[in-house]
């Protein structure tokens, strides 16, 4: 099976236990320039660290792995050890390029930091360190992608054109298939285009849960898990509708509790302004009786408390009469 570059069953199910406004994917990739297949855009990155020479174009006899991540993104930094391990492991066949946009001094004193006793500059000097503080090379490859979090990497193929774009903790698959000359790139573009499909959609589907429409977002749920193929995706959207129906039982009960108290706030409302009227007019029994009645019938703690308040006082007030 082809390695799946947003791991989305993960995504939905990690999003439900939050309450779901996490799951917004990038607006930006309803209208993404670069995918799979695209020509690579050319690199014009500003600096390179560890003396490695600059790398402007693509040499058609190896595959480069093109990572873009940030010394503030702990996910990135977790990829680095094994980013350097890819690239000593393919040392012929592979060029791994690590694109930060931050300022040089900032990528230097995080070099200097350590790793299980070993510093960041030595684990990344077997493969291309690199930063582009004008932002241009993530503009060419993140933003034309449609892509918004890091770390993301991009494979390029050795026809200089897209192969694979997902996080770099699952690429050795897609890398071992590309360099054998196995990769289906046409079957794991559909693959990549109905996840973004989904992501999209379930954006709509969470703007409905966000304001209470669980009957709308069940619908939209299931006219999705219609049209999915992949059996992945389909478990993973299958297991978000459970979860959403389980929300829809719970809201509704709440719903059916907030009702009830509502009621039952406006009878002890009306039942206070009658005990009123009955104190006005000396029937202190009456009153009593009223609001022994209302205590019967009412479950509300705050409201009880509040009529068993009146009660106490009616009884210790002496009789006008």
């Amino acid at each position: 099976m082809l390695a799946r570059p947003f791991g989305l069953r993960g995504l939905l199910l990690v999003a439900l236990a939050a309450g779901l406004p996490g799951l917004a994917p990038d607006p930006l990739a309803a209208a993404a320039e670069l995918t799979i297949g695209s020509p690579a855009p050319a690199l014009e990155i500003e600096h390179w660290f560890h003396d490695k020479e600059p790398i402007t174009a693509f040499d058609p006899d190896k595959v480069y792995v093109i990572e873009f991540w940030a010394t503030w993104c702990g996910p990135c930094i977790g990829s680095i050890p094994h980013l350097s391990e890819l690239q000593a492991r393919h040392e012929d066949d592979l060029v791994v390029i690590g694109v930060s946009k931050e300022d040089v001094a900032t990528i230097e004193t995080f070099l200097e930091r350590e790793n299980d006793g070993t510093t960041f500059d030595e684990i990344t000097s077997g493969y291309w360190l690199t930063t582009d503080p004008d932002g241009s090379t993530s503009e060419d490859y993140m933003r034309a992608a449609g892509q918004g979090g890091i770390p993301t990497a991009f494979v390029v193929g050795k026809t200089g054109e897209i192969e694979w774009i997902g996080h770099p903790m699952r690429i050795d698959q897609p890398i071992a298939q590309i360099l054998a000359g196995e990769w289906d790139r046409e079957a794991y573009a559909r693959e990549m285009a109905e996840e973004q499909m989904v992501q999209r959609r379930f954006q709509a589907i969470a703007r409905k849960l966000r304001s209470n429409e669980y009957s709308e977002a069940l619908v939209m749920l299931d006219e999705l898990l219609g049209q999915v193929e992949s059996e992945e995706i389909k478990r993973g959207l299958a297991s978000a509708r459970e979860r959403i129906a389980r929300e829809a039982e719970e809201y509704a009960a709440q719903a059916a509790t907030r009702g009830m108290d509502l009621d039952q706030q406006q009878e002890a409302v009306s039942g206070l302004l009658e005990m009123a009227f009955l104190l006005e007019a000396g029937r202190r029994e009456e009153a009593a009786d009223l609001i022994d009645g209302l205590l019967d019938t009412i479950q509300n703690t705050t409201i009880r408390e509040l009529l068993e308040d009146a009660r106490q006082r009616l009884k210790a007030e002496p009789d006008q009469r």
